[in-house]
């Protein structure tokens, strides 16, 4: 299947899936993972979420240094380069 068929199926099914039982949310589930192929975890994400756009929120740690301080180690690596070079 391809993202959009997927993206279709989901958005087909969430209602019923919303609206359902416990039971009847365990059936959707087995036929949404043989009809998409995934995991029911997978499966139980895709319909629980809505078309919900990601935000442009950088991941990982916050940068510590400016860009001013970004060129420092080079600047330390091209004066050792040039003592070592000198000292052969």
């Amino acid at each position: 299947m391809t993202r959009s068929s997927i993206r279709e199926y989901t958005e087909a099914v969430r209602g019923r899936y919303v609206r359902a039982s416990k039971k009847e949310k365990g059936r959707i589930l087995d036929e949404f993972t043989k009809v998409i192929g995934c995991y029911r975890k997978a499966a139980i994400r895709l319909l629980r979420q809505g078309n919900q756009p990601r935000g442009n929120k950088k991941r990982g740690r916050p940068q510590q240094y400016g860009a001013a301080a970004a060129g420092a180690p080079f600047c330390v690596w091209r004066l050792w380069a040039s003592f070592s070079n000198g000292s052969n």
